[in-house]
């Protein structure tokens, strides 16, 4: 299992001419791979619900939004570090209503430790990383394409 919060900073439009945002997100969901004993446990499958915050800057002043999907990452693993590629769907809500958020991209984690109690491995293992995603955020009247960038942190727990 493995829960996660995502503080993103959205760029609006490639080029960021549609100004600055913000979005929130926590994760939650189940990891599977080879067990670490196989010969290659490399892969790592994450399918994951999404939920989260987006604040972004519309024709009218700021646009807020929420929303709540699902989706994957599948990466691999290099020693302490695990690059991903990352893909969610949500339906979203907001003041301009119903929508939908989709996004892309690729994230790298950084794998600070494997939690022990007693100096036996408790399963639990601790990881921060950067994540650069593409984000479509669609409304009825307003549409946003956004470059998002930031930090994450992830609680995993693995049973075998």
């Amino acid at each position: 299992m493995a829960m996660a919060l995502d503080e993103s900073f959205l760029c609006v439009s490639r080029d960021c001419s549609g100004g600055l945002g913000v979005g929130l997100d926590g994760r939650f969901g189940y990891r599977t791979g080879l067990p670490r004993s196989a010969w290659v446990h490399v892969i790592i499958v994450q399918v994951e619900a999404v939920s989260g915050y987006r604040r972004v800057p519309g024709p009218e002043g700021l646009v807020a939004s929420g929303h709540l999907g699902a989706g994957a990452r599948i990466g691999l693993l290099f020693g302490d570090f695990e690059p991903f590629f990352v893909a969610h769907f949500s339906a979203a809500g907001g003041s301009d209503g119903l929508g939908y958020l989709g996004d892309v991209g690729g994230a790298l984690d950084w794998r600070l430790h494997d939690v022990h109690r007693r100096g036996r491995d408790t399963g639990v293992a601790l990881s921060v990383g950067l994540h650069g995603i593409y984000n479509r955020l669609a409304f009825a009247r307003e549409q946003w394409s956004m470059v998002e960038l930031g930090p994450h942190f992830e609680l995993r727990e693995f049973w075998w």
